[in-house]
């Protein structure tokens, strides 16, 4: 993990703030060749302060630059950490307030709502802080600076302990294009088992999961709990790789999750839209003969419905993965249920969508496939990742 502390020469002059940034700086890599971990302290903006970064730590407030670091780092989806250090305290803010403009104020709120979570010295600066309601994601730890309550150690150690769980809470945007993809062969064995007979196919499978490391593992894990695919993940990990084993994320610290989805399978025996004349549409469209056509319809359009209102959990996408892999159903009949249901161009570009999520191949698909710019976005909107590569 590299850690850049940022803090402008301005606020490192103040005795109390140096102390405590050169203090964080010394035991963070007192132990850097065993942990892994390496710090560097930077007092003056460039874009090069970026390159190979893991976390930014900016101390301080109302200094241009360091607005500047956080947006740009906000972009590069590198995770931050702001430690106002006392400035954002009422009779700091009324104190100067004659002295900044309009615009001053408006990029410190900005850059305190960018920030991945906020550090704050005490009890008191916390409730301070919590009246501006600029960020809710808080973490208290002491400074040995201005109190004999915790050695500089230990408040490295809680540091340290902070910026793991701002990484495990932004798996979305950190997780590399290589543990994205090693994911989608897992979930292609979870959903196909077929696949274990298939040489060539394992072959690829296992070279690109045996390239992912420790970090992108503990994402894909933290990711695959906060989808409910956790049991499908180590279902695809016990045949491509067995020496993987799911690591226990349900009591990692991180922030509340903005979004939290049904840990259900997809339902199949009624449709999710309140719209009377689909759910008439439905009821009627199949014959005893035809029912798991209907089932395989009504979960496209639980998907469409999900992705629609923000719900949809990546499990839907492989529960309906594994029936189109598995079941036995007339492509005809529905190809005719989806158009009567307005479903059939939603249907294609999901298709397109699956070939790169589970590598869902043509060969089980009910219709041809929209390989576009809608699909790529799709692929994106039901994944959330940044980096995952479209086929």
């Amino acid at each position: 993990m590299r850690i850049l502390l940022y803090i402008p020469q301005q606020t490192f002059s103040v005795d109390a703030n140096k102390e405590l940034v050169t203090a964080l700086n010394v035991c963070l890599n007192e132990n850097g060749n065993i942990s892994g971990v390496q710090a560097e302290i930077a007092h003056a903006y460039s874009p090069q302060l970026l390159n190979d970064i893991n976390i930014v730590h900016i101390f301080g407030c109302w200094n241009h630059q360091a607005a500047q670091l956080m947006q740009k780092a906000t972009k590069a989806n590198i995770p931050t950490v702001f430690s106002p250090l006392g400035g954002l305290e009422p009779w700091t803010m009324k104190g100067k307030a004659a002295k900044r403009n309009l615009q001053t104020n408006l990029f410190q709120r900005r850059m305190t709502r960018q920030a991945s979570a906020v550090h704050v010295a005490g009890k008191f600066e916390n409730e301070m802080f919590a009246r501006l309601r600029w960020n809710p994601r808080v973490s208290i730890i002491k400074n040995p600076a201005l109190t004999s309550l915790v050695s500089n150690k230990e408040m490295a150690r809680q540091m340290l302990t902070l910026y793991q769980k701002v990484l495990d809470s932004n798996v979305y945007t950190l997780m590399s294009q290589q543990a994205a993809t090693a994911m989608t062969y897992l979930l292609q064995a979870a959903t196909f088992p077929e696949i274990s007979q298939m040489p060539t196919a394992m072959k690829l499978a296992k070279e690109d999961v045996e390239k992912i490391d420790a970090t992108d593992w503990r994402n894909i894990c933290i990711y695959a709990h906060d989808e409910h695919i956790s049991d499908i993940i180590a279902q695809g990990a016990a045949i491509i790789n067995p020496e993987l084993t799911m690591i226990e994320v349900d009591n990692a610290q991180r922030f509340a999750p903005s979004n939290k989805y049904s840990d259900k399978d997809l339902k199949c025996d009624d449709v999710l839209s309140s719209n009377i004349m689909l759910k008439s549409k439905v009821e009627d469209i199949a014959t005893d003969e035809q029912q798991i056509e209907r089932e395989l319809c009504m979960m496209v359009l639980n998907i469409k419905h999900e992705l629609a209102h923000n719900k949809l959990p990546l499990r839907h996408i492989a529960n309906l993965a594994t029936r189109l892999n598995h079941e036995e159903y007339d492509e005809d009949v529905l190809a005719t249920m989806l158009e009567e249901t307005s479903a059939t161009m939603f249907m294609a570009r999901l298709e397109a969508a699956m070939t790169t999520i589970t590598r869902l191949t043509e060969g089980f698909m009910p219709i041809k496939p929209i390989f576009d710019k809608q699909a790529d976005a799709m692929t994106s909107e039901i994944t959330k990742l940044k980096n995952i590569a479209v086929s």
